[in-house]
């Protein structure tokens, strides 16, 4: 048998490749101790990486519907709260009704009464919600009701102005049929809040109202929609502000003490009907956040089953790796010990 000379230096480069490659089986053994897991787990696994990948897929998409689900439910919850602001309002707004239909307070409160519920629903209908318009259907970046003096950039009326110049070009109300005619009449205040006034600009959806009519929905699982807000110009908006209008804008003085009862009766009326259909628009709400609840428990128990499956696929045994790792730690330490001893070998030294 030939036994070919390997020279001093030839043996120094031999055990520095050996600790290279020793370290590599280090490094990826102390990685493996850090996150639990395989180096390579594809290369582990073979043919279940796929299995792996799917449950990947799976787990990502439950923890995506479960943030997306919270954030919505929070929006909604908003929503809720903007509007029972709203039947609160409008609560105290018919008590003062009902106490200058009573006498017990002079009909000369009411426009400015009317004007404070008028705030009061901008306040809470031009709520934000991480940034985005929550009454404004599925426009974000616009205040969903034009403030009552300020003009529109559009039509170049502010809502108050609207109502004042319908109000101006009806005749004087004398008598029932005079005050039916502004309230309820063609062209009179009721034509501005169903939006059929014949001057377009007087309209509600131009002048009061700057979203548009598309409903929210959003999805909260692969099969599942649910309304998630609502707008500013639904029915139920619209009778309160129409009620809010009309006492803001007319003057009690200016037509006989029976027809202004009147006003105020059909005033309190749209308010109770306004309040009736906000009430159930937040019942519609209060059931989309019952799904969203449920659907988050099902997201949640489906997230914490994939876990465990991708966990057993992917963990690494930690005693295992332990005494791996401390077996390559100790050929290190060794390999080091003799790449030295063989790094001082010299034949002088034996001269």
């Amino acid at each position: 048998m030939n036994v070919r000379n390997v020279s001093t230096m030839g043996m120094g480069l031999l055990s520095r490749q050996s600790i290279a490659d020793t370290q590599k089986q280090l490094l990826v053994l102390q990685q493996e101790q850090a996150t639990g897991k395989h180096f390579d787990v594809a290369g582990k696994l073979g043919a279940q990486t796929s299995r792996d990948i799917l449950l990947r897929e799976s787990y990502n998409e439950a923890q995506s519907y479960l943030l997306n689900n919270k954030t919505l439910s929070s929006r909604i919850e908003v929503t809720q709260h903007a509007f029972s602001n709203l039947t609160s309002n409008g609560n105290d707004f018919i008590t003062k009704i009902v106490a200058a239909l009573n006498g017990e307070t002079a009909a000369g409160f009411m426009p400015s009464a009317a004007a404070d519920l008028i705030e009061n629903i901008e306040s809470a209908l031009n709520a934000s919600f991480g940034g985005r318009s929550l009454f404004a259907g599925t426009v974000i970046d616009v205040q969903p009701l034009q403030l009552s003096q300020l003009t529109h950039p559009v039509t170049g009326y502010s809502p108050m102005e609207v109502i004042k110049n319908v109000i101006a070009a009806k005749p004087p109300v004398t008598d029932a049929a005079s005050l039916a005619d502004l309230l309820s009449g063609p062209d009179g205040i009721a034509s501005v809040f169903d939006s059929t006034h014949s001057n377009a600009d007087y309209r509600f959806d131009a002048t009061f109202y700057n979203g548009n009519d598309q409903d929210i929905a959003a999805k909260i699982d692969a099969s599942t929609d649910v309304p998630g807000g609502a707008r500013a110009n639904e029915e139920g908006v619209r009778l309160m502000l129409r009620a809010a209008y009309t006492l803001a804008a007319i003057d009690p003085d200016s037509m006989p003490a029976g027809q202004y009862r009147q006003v105020l009766d059909a005033a309190m009326a749209d308010i109770q009907a306004g309040m009736f259909k906000i009430q159930q628009k937040q019942a519609i709400l209060g059931l989309s956040e019952q799904s969203i609840e449920r659907t988050n428990e099902r997201h949640s128990l489906m997230s914490d089953l994939m876990a465990k499956q991708i966990t057993a696929l992917e963990q690494v045994d930690p005693y295992e790796t332990a005494v791996r790792l401390s077996h390559v730690m100790t050929q290190i330490e060794s390999t080091f010990s003799i790449t030295a001893r063989v790094n001082r070998l010299s034949i002088i030294n034996f001269l």
